[in-house]
């Protein structure tokens, strides 16, 4: 046997329980300007792409219930408590919370005078994310088959796919943009120039890798899936540079944006 020595090399921050008025300035450089806080408000009603609503939304919930961006992140679609709190008395709002350092499992209680900017801002995030969990809980009733919306359901039964049916399943902007999406993943194409077709099922075996990984879980930990999940999105749905897959999901992260 051998001593264990271990240092750790990263300093500490040397700002963080300093007083003085050197170190106060030095934390108050790091808070957000007060014309930043006042834009919050005209972001979150301005909001009309699904990127701002998301993000404005969750910023509205975490300036009433300050809590860590990950908490938030595994919020579920039923994540909202109302509560009577006696005769002539307003009703206590709350929303359903998992700690993310081991506490048990908790109701934070919003104050009133912001309970209803919370339960505006769920409600914009569930209208923005509803598509997203009818796709997952989709793949957990029908395991190895493709999702397909209402506009291309009918392309299931086909055994070849023109590109322009690919473009639709997957959700890009054209045949050609359908093309590039099969060659990447080394499909097998038949045909050439405008008349290539592609397999149905080929076509299904790729999107069906694309599933998360631990799925049908978003959070092992709390048990919480896909398809109860609040903020989970269509694949590139928070990317308006990129076209939103119409048969795919991922979680949002801090880094979706």
């Amino acid at each position: 046997s051998v001593p264990t020595r271990w240092r750790n090399s990263i300093k500490r921050p040397g700002d963080t329980v300093r007083v003085g008025k050197k170190f106060d300035e030095r934390r108050q450089e790091k808070m957000p300007t007060e014309a930043a806080l006042d834009a919050l408000p005209k972001v979150y009603r301005l909001a009309t792409e699904p990127v701002d609503v998301l993000v404005s939304s969750v910023a509205a919930i975490l300036c009433s219930a300050p809590d860590r961006i990950n908490e938030a992140l595994i919020l579920p679609d039923l994540c909202e408590v109302h509560q009577s709190a006696g005769s002539g008395k307003a009703e206590a709002y709350g929303l359903r919370w998992w700690p993310a350092k081991g506490a048990d499992p908790m109701v934070k209680w919003i104050v009133p005078s912001m309970a209803s900017v919370v339960e505006e801002a769920i409600g914009k995030i569930r209208s923005v994310t509803h598509e997203a969990r009818q796709i997952a809980k989709w793949y957990e009733d029908h395991p190895g088959k493709i999702y397909l919306h209402e506009g291309a359901e009918h392309l299931r039964d086909v055994e070849w796919l023109m590109m322009s049916d690919v473009a639709s399943i997957i959700g890009v902007a054209n045949a050609a943009s359908a093309v590039s999406w099969c060659t990447s993943r080394k499909l097998e194409l038949n045909g050439r120039g405008a008349s290539k077709m592609v397999r149905f099922v080929d076509i299904e075996t790729v999107v069906i890798s694309m599933l998360p990984a631990g799925f049908p879980f978003l959070e092992k930990e709390t048990g919480l899936r896909y398809c109860d999940a609040l903020l989970v999105v269509r694949t590139k749905e928070l990317n308006p540079q990129k076209g939103t897959c119409c048969c795919m999901i991922e979680p949002i992260s801090i880094r979706s944006t």
